[in-house]
């Protein structure tokens, strides 16, 4: 794991870095010295990892998500000095990052097969484009001993052969086995990237990488903003407020943030005077928030709602409030 990542920016971290982060297991964000981070990838994992649980949904969803993930990782990576001739994502990443003597070309043509009828169709049946490719209807088959175990007589694509009894013409596939697959390539990755034996396949190196799969969002002040905005919260604009308020009513209850959605309105409840202060940024809002709760109540919680995927404040209000409680 990276050393003292919070204390580091983003344009500061090497590309074993960055790989490290993203192949990293950990579900909650990265925190660096003034970002959130977090990867399309890590979701994608977890969410695999949460559905392929559950009987309703473990059929479709995750095994597309597994799909994906061998296609993102044979689009990102390869071995140096190793450059394949094979052009396909999926077919690269099984090729390059898994045990061949657990997964065979026959093993990847199905699973390829498989990926495209799921990702077009949702459906377990695969008629190719080509003559030259095989038929394939797939069934999941968690108690083989194999990721994926052919079948007796190889599909003419014709439904009328299935009538006729369709194991003998079905390939099975392991899911469960095949969730370890996903999970073995990850951990080659990881440990040929710490011996320096991984490159990237983009032309614009790791700048391409990091916006293809990396969201960052600001949660810290630096410096000069947190000087700025300690300036804001205890100038007679905000603080002044306050203090005025509270000549009248000495019993200061707390501090609370209201948002305001984009076609809602504020509420009549507190008077205007108990209107602190209105911004459209909530992490500057919150900040000054923080700010006067150490100033007036010695409270030192605070909470910051950020959606790694969204703008900081999208779906989420178009301005904020601080408003003053007071009995």
């Amino acid at each position: 794991m990276i050393e003292n990542l919070h204390q580091k920016e983003i344009t500061k971290l090497k590309q074993k870095e960055l790989i490290d982060i993203f192949l990293s297991a950990q579900k909650t964000p990265f925190q660096l010295k003034y970002h959130e981070l977090r990867t399309t990838f890590s979701v994608l994992m977890e969410s695999i990892a949460e559905t392929f649980k559950k009987r309703s949904t473990k059929d479709i969803l995750p095994i597309m998500g597994m799909f994906s993930v061998l296609d993102i990782l044979g689009s990102a990576f390869s071995i140096k000095g190793n450059q394949l001739e094979e052009k396909v994502p999926i077919k690269r990443c099984l090729i390059y990052f898994t045990d061949r003597e657990l997964i065979s070309l026959k093993d990847i043509e199905a699973l390829y097969a498989l990926r495209n009828s799921l990702v077009h169709n949702s459906s377990l049946i695969s008629i190719p484009i080509y003559t030259s490719q095989n038929h394939y209807f797939f069934r999941y088959d968690c108690n083989s001993e194999k990721l994926i175990t052919h079948p007796e007589n190889d599909w003419d694509g014709k439904y009328e052969s299935l009538d006729t009894g369709s194991e003998k013409y079905t390939t099975r596939l392991n899911t469960e086995l095949f969730l370890s697959i996903i999970n073995s390539c990850v951990e080659k990755i990881k440990n040929l990237s710490d011996d320096n034996k991984i490159e990237m396949n983009y032309d614009k190196g790791k700048r391409e990488f990091f916006y293809r799969y990396f969201r960052l969002i600001k949660n810290k002040f630096n410096e000069k903003e947190q000087v700025l905005i300690e300036k804001k919260a205890l100038s007679n604009e905000v603080k002044g407020k306050i203090d005025e308020i509270l000549e009248d009513s000495q019993d200061l209850q707390n501090f609370t943030i209201v948002d305001l959605g984009t076609k809602d309105s504020y509420s009549d409840t507190f008077k205007k005077s108990h209107i602190i202060l209105e911004h459209e940024d909530s992490l500057v809002i919150r900040e000054i928030k923080r700010i006067l709760d150490i100033k007036y109540n010695n409270n030192m919680k605070h909470n910051r709602d950020l959606a790694p995927f969204y703008n900081r404040d999208t779906f989420v209000s178009s301005k904020y409030r601080i408003e003053l409680l007071t009995n």
